[in-house]
């Protein structure tokens, strides 16, 4: 009797399936225990050729690919069926579904590409503003890809697609521990650590003004400096980007210990107490927020006091003021002193920089300066009507520019301080 003929129970356009029995019974001694996509053996199978590659990542530092981007690229440009793909999934129990860990697509065209060790994480910037990737804001990122071809391929592979791949990315948050000051009544002081996020701040020139940028790697390599022991000052209304650029600028510093001074707490404590508080902390930068509120009473000497706490404490201090004090330093040393006044963007930067964050307001209603925090305000109100539904959110919400003043206060905080006081 003659044995009936096998056949394949999947289709043949699966990149999985192996048509060359030959090929298929060298899969079979191999080992494959590992459970990787082996991935140079089916571009073999496929193509009859030991592939090039080339490794892709994103285009920007701290950028993570974004997976399910790449994956819609794919089928939308190349007209790609993915459930061709080798896929491989893990259950997520925050999200409570399965997601893709390892996918192979094959192009067809003699390019296959390949992507392992996939992670569903929510610590994330979204400057391309995708849609997430499930419940909790979690997005599904990669560190890298591999784009597996054919020689002839290799103009179009390097100067196009690798390029245009690793522009579908997000950013995984960088934060840094800054120790808060705080009291207990009755009891004394402590300090009590909490992570800062590195906020997005697309262009720095074009959030602050070009000429900001000489002064940011001003603070940056004095800073940066062991010896370094000056004061920073920064000044600007409500608003302006003061604290948001210390945000920024404390995730940019190397081994440093950060100090953060409430400007209530600090006004009452004796130069003997703030020394205790820094004793264990070397290499320390002292960081106050609204330095004005130092002496209420005698604002004209609020200078002096820092001063003389920097003199006492052998410490940078950084520190912001809702108003300009200008002063000429004539008894300190001028490489000793940085000081630089934020101010609103003017209309056309306005329009510039909310256009660039994805801003759909009108170009026309930009009719005067806008501080920062309004900027960003803007974009947060924007994607708060997005993700709900618009005719209830307006129903709720107050008119735009109450809302946009409102968020504008709240984008912009360091710190929580009534988490620093326990009653």
């Amino acid at each position: 009797m003659t044995p009936s003929k096998r056949t394949s129970l999947i289709a043949t356009n699966y990149t999985g399936h192996i048509e060359d029995t030959s090929i298929l019974q060298r899969f079979l001694c191999t080992d494959l225990s590992n459970q990787r996509i082996p991935v140079t053996h089916l571009f073999i199978a496929h193509y009859h050729a030991y592939p090039c590659t080339v490794i892709i990542q994103a285009s920007t530092s701290l950028g993570k690919l974004h997976v399910p981007s790449i994956r819609r690229y794919l089928e939308i440009d190349h007209k790609h069926n993915s459930t061709e793909d080798i896929i491989k999934r893990e259950y997520h129990p925050i999200v409570r579904s399965f997601y893709i860990t390892n996918f192979l697509a094959n192009l067809g065209n003699g390019i296959m590409i390949d992507c392992e060790n996939c992670q569903l994480i929510n610590d994330i910037e979204n400057p391309n503003k995708y849609k997430s990737d499930g419940y909790y804001d979690y997005f599904l990122i990669v560190e890298k890809l591999r784009i597996n071809y054919l020689p002839e391929h290799d103009i179009y592979v390097n100067d196009e697609l690798a390029s245009k791949l690793s522009s579908f990315y997000v950013l995984q948050s960088k934060s840094t521990i800054i120790q808060v000051v705080c009291k207990y009544p009755q009891q004394g002081y402590y300090l009590h650590g909490i992570n800062i996020k590195k906020p997005f701040i697309y262009d720095l020139s074009l959030s602050y003004g070009k000429d900001f940028i000489i002064i940011h790697h001003q603070i940056l390599k004095q800073l940066n400096k062991i010896e370094w022991k000056g004061i920073i000052l920064l000044y600007g209304i409500p608003g302006t980007g003061k604290t948001y650029y210390i945000r920024y600028l404390i995730n940019e510093l190397q081994e440093k210990n950060l100090i953060y001074f409430p400007s209530d707490i600090i006004r009452v404590l004796s130069s003997s107490e703030i020394l205790q508080i820094l004793k264990p902390y070397s290499h320390s930068i002292i960081i106050i927020d609204d330095a004005e509120n130092l002496n209420k009473d005698h604002p004209d000497q609020v200078l002096n006091n820092l001063f003389n706490l920097n003199h006492l404490s052998h410490r940078p201090i950084i520190a912001t003021f809702n108003s300009y004090l200008p002063q000429i330093f004539s008894h300190h040393k001028t490489s000793s002193i940085i000081q630089y006044s934020f101010n609103k963007l003017d209309i056309i930067n306005s329009r510039i920089l909310l256009k660039t964050l994805g801003s759909q307001r009108d170009n026309e209603t930009i009719k005067q300066s806008m501080t920062l925090g309004e900027i960003y305000a803007q974009i947060t109100f924007e994607t708060k009507i997005q993700n709900e539904n618009i005719i209830e959110s307006r129903k709720k919400l107050k008119t735009p520019d109450e809302m946009i003043q409102l968020l504008a206060e709240q984008e912009l905080s360091l710190s929580d301080k009534d988490n620093c006081t326990l009653s």
